[in-house]
């Protein structure tokens, strides 16, 4: 046979109540390039024999069996073994439209995107009620998702991965995955990469997919969407937040699917095998041996990392490696050369924000959070911010609250561990912030705060030094003339510098 258009992958564990319905709501599509994947978690029940009947009555549906591993681990299984171009999802106790593959198909293929999604309808088993899963922001159409705020806005309209066509191409390429068995709301979070990989996706008028509301969902729960809400809401810097998930996942699941041992990578150093070696040696404390990923050096260090100092993995780039020290580097598009940070820095505003050369930041700090208006009725940003999408569009909008004012950071900046600098501040070339300080104003160059506020304690240098030191620029200085100095004597390098040795 010809590999079909489409491959639906449905995952089954003792649905034989439902199953009949679900896989005739696919047998009877208007569109008919499909196959329907249909993975048996080792259930219990008499569904394997309705599928394996169903089965002979159409070629067009697959059965799959393998030990049980939950929807997560079916849903993976299931993608694996489809070979149509475009993958569409079906919960055992749901079903579709008659036109929901048509409607589909035409959509992402009219509009060239990665993914194209339609509404969807509840039916209630106990009340028999029913309603619309409504988009909160989009009308039917093409939408782009560049930018964070909109990519937002689709996740807040929440509709899951059953109400989704995806290239396959696109989903295996962006190494997109079903988590396993201990996450109970299995299709939130490849929901969540597959709109952090996507940069536009279609939306297929009509409520064309069927989501059954019974007790024995894995899903039901009365604060499923309110939990996702949650989720999103309380991520200040969303794109961050979602940067954040997506890449711990990612690294997390190269770790799985490639995992060597320390001595089956060539691309460690003796010094860090040894140090690899000793974590091994230590696993009761860890949970696990210590293995490496055979993706690069920066995948690696990073999953180092993880087991080392506990922390998370903020983006794919943002961990490096010195050696024996794993440390990180703050997700600022400006950002100097030799500046680190000893754990994963929350920045406001990445885009505008600038750091300098040589700066050495604490873990734990947060740079450039703003203020809330006093004086309006509330100081929520659900009545001024536009991009939550609450207020009424006839109110002025006030974004100014949200949007903040870049941070500005010098040279050779020590910034102790837990601090908090407030949007719009400037830290001048060579300060130094205590732990635990809450900057709100300018910091000279030179200066020693602490403190809430942040007040100076002292300067390092005597004024003409500190003149002289900023006149000097010596941070611009090749490394090769900068490993060389007396750097224990600023006086020394100041009489080098001047004197051009």
């Amino acid at each position: 046979m010809n590999d079909p258009k489409v491959s639906v992958i449905m995952p089954v564990y003792n649905g034989s109540e439902w199953i009949q319905n679900s896989v005739r709501s696919v047998l009877q599509q208007t569109f008919t390039d499909f196959e329907l994947v249909v993975v048996d978690d080792a259930s219990t029940d008499d569904s394997l024999l309705v599928l394996q009947d169903l089965a002979k009555s159409d070629r067009r549906v697959r059965v799959i069996t393998h030990p049980n591993q939950g929807p997560g681990e079916s849903m993976n299984l299931g993608i694996r073994e489809a070979r149509g171009e475009y993958l569409c999802f079906l919960d055992q106790d749901d079903a579709y439209e008659p036109g929901f593959l048509a409607a589909m198909v035409s959509g992402i293929e009219s509009s060239g995107v990665a993914f194209a999604l339609c509404g969807a309808r509840t039916f209630c088993e106990e009340d028999h009620s029913s309603s619309s899963l409504a988009f909160r922001y989009f009308d039917p159409g093409f939408h782009e998702i560049t930018l964070f705020s909109e990519k937002r806005k689709l996740l807040m309209s929440y509709l899951p991965q059953w109400t989704k066509i995806v290239r396959r191409d696109f989903w295996i390429a962006n190494r997109i995955a079903f988590p396993g068995r201990h996450n109970r709301y299995h299709d939130v979070l490849p929901h969540w990469e597959l709109i952090y990989s996507a940069t536009a996706f279609f939306r297929v008028a009509g409520d064309l997919y069927r989501h059954r509301l019974h007790a024995g969902q894995v899903t039901a729960s009365a604060g499923y969407q309110r939990w996702i809400d949650h989720q999103i809401l309380n991520a200040a810097e969303f794109d961050e937040y979602l940067k954040e998930r997506c890449a711990s996942l990612r690294v997390r699941r190269a770790f799985e699917e490639a995992a060597l041992t320390a001595d089956d990578n060539p691309m460690i150093g003796e010094r860090n095998r040894r140090h690899l070696a000793h974590l091994g040696r230590r696993r009761k404390r860890w949970g696990r041996l210590v293995k490496v990923v055979r993706v690069g050096d920066e995948e690696l260090y990073k999953f180092i990392g993880i087991v080392v100092r506990r922390a998370h993995v903020v983006s794919d780039d943002e961990m490096f490696w010195e050696p024996g020290i794993p440390l990180y580097r703050p997700q600022v598009d400006n950002c100097g050369r030799h500046t680190y940070s000893s754990g994963p820095v929350y920045v406001a505003n990445p885009k505008r924000s600038v750091i300098g050369d040589f700066c050495s930041i604490g873990s734990h700090v947060q740079l450039g959070h703003g203020t809330h208006p006093l004086s309006f009725l509330s100081m929520s940003p659900y009545f001024y911010y536009d991009n939550i999408g609450w207020k009424d569009g006839q109110t002025a909008s006030h974004n100014e609250f949200w949007n903040y004012e870049p941070i500005r950071i010098g040279h050779d900046v020590w910034i102790g561990d837990g601090v908090f600098v407030k949007n719009g501040i400037t830290i001048g070339t060579g300060a130094v912030i205590g732990a635990r300080a809450v900057v709100t104003r300018d910091v000279p160059p030179y200066a020693i705060v602490a403190g809430c506020p942040a007040r100076v304690i002292r300067y390092r240098f005597d004024p003409e030094t500190v003149n002289r030191l900023l006149a000097s620029c010596w941070w611009t200085l090749p490394d090769r003339e900068l490993r060389g100095l007396p750097y224990e004597s600023p006086s020394e390098v100041l009489d080098c510098l001047r004197n051009g040795e």
